[in-house]
């Protein structure tokens, strides 16, 4: 049964070999949305509150794109961005794009931060 799926060719076998860089490409678009937010956050911070909120989520992206504790790192812009769906009051951005980079960050607890990451497995 499994044979039969071997008849089908790749349409662009020649690009396998970044399959590993969609990790990276992940934490960029994952840093990119909760930095994002966290910076126009900070500057319209009207409590104290908020303000730490805003420096958790710009700290949190710092940590993604960087690679620092990624999975640690993803499960929190995780919490982030579930919080987001719950209250979309919060952000700017439409629940689709909140939905998406919640599974790319599902998708970096699993499979962990690919090249160019600082933190190795050991």
């Amino acid at each position: 049964m499994l044979a039969m799926f071997n008849l089908i060719p790749s349409l662009f076998p020649q690009i396998l070999f970044l399959a590993p860089f969609s990790a990276f490409m992940m934490r960029m678009a994952i840093g990119f949305i909760i930095g994002s937010a966290g910076w126009s956050r900070i500057s319209a911070a009207r409590t104290p509150l908020y303000r730490i909120l805003a420096l958790l989520e710009i700290l949190v992206a710092i940590a993604v794109v960087l690679g620092v504790y990624t999975q640690a790192s993803a499960l929190v812009a995780a919490a982030i961005l579930c919080t987001w769906l719950a209250r979309p009051r919060i952000t700017s951005y439409p629940s689709s794009t909140i939905a998406l980079a919640l599974i790319m960050a599902a998708s970096l607890i699993i499979t962990g931060p690919g090249p160019f990451g600082l933190d190795f497995p050991f």
